[in-house]
């Protein structure tokens, strides 16, 4: 028997199973024209695809290599009549057997690679935030770094977008459209999961360099204090944490086309949070607006009200206590944790209204030369709304975090 080369083995063993070029590139996950340089000896298949290869023919790994079929003594039996349909039906689960192997090995390799190019991708993009940061603090030139860095970002996307996809030729596989739902979900899954961490750490990088080409510091010419920057940064991670939680499913469905679950509302909670909430606006906007109601008495240089709003700001917020207390009392006993998981995240942004309030005052300017001159002037605490904002965010992130984490407790 003479000796084929590898090639040449392929060649026939594909035209003997009534396949093209094509189709075995489809089943193997390649192009065309590497299955054509397979069959004309110019290279050789990865070692990896070896296995696969050797399934799709139905020949062994050895025979495969050698580039010919090696002997095997073959048994004749009797063939009794029915034996043929049995005979036919093992051959048939046989087949089915190889190509689910063949597809999941399919699955498995192109999952690997768009997990490997999402990782490049994430890569790209703390390398460009690293190079901004060294060349706005080494070098003092932020706009140079900040070109840098989208450059870097730049690569990151186009990268993910690639990775994309490739994964999405996958679905288009012959083999693939006869996957099992769970196969079907765990590409989907990755899919979004993976291609959002890639996209959110180059919107993240991108959010987190601004302070550095918006802000100036007042020390340090062209170059933001580094302290100054890193209290911008906790700031910005916290609000790219809630927009990232509450945009990934909205991601998700959108690039995989599954629907997503609609959420529903729980009317108890939305009672209690328009309650809250609404208090709270109110107390922040007393809180505003009290300063503008102040008397200046030149003879005594103090500042007083003409009205007795004072109490009114921190009073406001009592009455959401009672009404509270009394949806906890009246719903089921399944939604209390609902309503008090809500309420107290509610509670706990109280601070922050506080800070923001004594943010805003009123002053005066009083010329002891003209008596009785004086001008009224607005005072605004920036130091105080940013610790406000920062609060909120604060409280926000976590009960969302807690919240998502409980939601994925309860799926089964």
């Amino acid at each position: 028997m003479t000796r084929n080369s590898m090639g040449q083995f392929m060649s026939a063993l594909r035209k003997a199973n009534g396949m093209t070029q094509q189709e075995v590139a489809d089943r193997l996950g390649v192009s065309n024209k590497a299955v054509s340089r397979w069959e004309r000896d110019e290279c050789a298949p990865d070692i990896t695809l070896i296995p696969a290869i050797a399934e799709l023919y139905g020949v062994t790994c050895d025979e495969l290599l050698r580039g010919e079929r090696m002997m095997q003594t073959s048994v004749v039996q009797v063939q009794e009549p029915g034996d043929g349909a049995e005979e036919g039906s093992i051959e048939k689960g046989k087949s089915d057997k190889r190509a689910e192997r063949q597809r999941k090995a399919l699955i498995t390799r192109a999952l690997s690679s768009f997990k490997t190019k999402t990782l490049l991708s994430v890569t790209l993009s703390a390398v460009g935030l690293i190079c901004m940061l060294g060349i706005s603090y080494g070098f003092y030139r932020p706009v140079i770094g900040f070109a840098v860095l989208m450059l870097f970002e730049a690569a990151a996307v186009v990268l993910e977008v690639l990775a994309i996809t490739k994964l999405k030729e996958l679905k288009e596989n012959e083999l693939f459209e006869e996957a099992e739902e769970k196969d079907v979900t765990r590409v989907d899954e990755s899919l979004g999961k993976y291609s959002f961490a890639g996209f959110m750490t180059a919107f993240s990088v991108v959010a987190v360099s601004l302070p550095l080409m918006l802000v100036r510091s007042k020390y340090i010419e062209s170059v933001l204090l580094l302290r100054h920057y890193l209290e911008f940064s906790v700031g910005i991670v916290l609000g790219l944490v809630v927009f990232g939680i509450l945009i990934k499913d909205l991601y998700v469905g959108w690039l995989t086309g599954r629907k997503r679950e609609k959420v529903m509302w729980n009317r108890n909670c939305v009672i209690m949070n328009s309650i809250q909430l609404g208090a709270l606006a109110l107390a922040l906007i007393f809180a505003i607006v009290l300063p503008y109601f102040s008397r200046f008495n030149p003879e005594t240089e103090t500042i007083g009200t003409t009205i007795a709003l004072a109490p009114l700001f921190p009073g406001l917020f009592i009455v959401i206590i009672p009404a509270l207390l009394i949806v906890f009392l009246i719903i089921e006993k399944k939604e209390k944790q609902k309503i008090l998981f809500h309420g107290l995240r509610n509670v706990l942004l109280l601070p922050t209204v506080f800070a923001m309030g004594a943010a805003h005052s009123v002053g005066f300017s009083y010329n002891h030369m003209l008596e009785q001159s004086y001008q009224k002037y607005d005072y605004w605490n920036t130091g105080l709304i940013l610790k406000g904002l920062g609060w909120a965010l604060l409280i926000i992130t976590a009960f969302l975090i807690v919240g998502r984490i409980e939601q994925r407790k309860r799926v089964p």
